[in-house]
């Protein structure tokens, strides 16, 4: 039981990663273009 509920804690945790990840190059692309 115990492994289980870490093992959801970790994918909760790389999901997050992905997504900040995701968001900061969404947000470094569009300022690009707002700078040119």
């Amino acid at each position: 039981m115990l492994g289980h509920q870490l093992e959801q804690r970790e994918r909760s945790k790389v999901t997050v990663c992905l997504i900040s990840i995701e968001c900061a190059t969404h947000f470094l692309s569009s300022s690009k273009k707002i700078n040119r």
